[in-house]
């Protein structure tokens, strides 16, 4: 997908709240696995080094994966997933597509 949202994907995601939270979440999770990857890789001999900086950057985006994961279960129960993985792989925030 190459890190961009397709128009029947944002179309989707203005419509299904569940949707949205699915988006959200993968997004964090990406991003707990990036920087926790960076700071596997750089290592850590200070708590305020670059390898620091990115663990508890990952420690953070852990917390929300897991908010949104609570704010999803007690809204939707066990209802499946409507965003795949796949689909957000590589992206950061949708690409001009309001979610309001």
């Amino acid at each position: 997908m190459n890190g961009r949202l397709h128009v029947h994907q944002t179309r989707f995601l203005q419509t299904h709240a569940d949707g949205r939270l699915d988006l959200a979440a993968f997004i964090e999770l990406e991003a707990y696995k990036r920087y926790t990857q960076f700071a596997e890789r750089l290592g850590s001999r200070a708590t305020d080094d670059a390898g620091a900086v990115f663990q508890s950057m990952a420690v953070n985006e852990n917390k929300h994966c897991e908010q949104l994961a609570e704010r999803r279960l007690a809204l939707f129960h066990d209802t499946p997933p409507k965003v795949r993985l796949d689909d957000v792989f590589d992206v950061e925030a949708p690409i001009s597509a309001r979610l309001v």
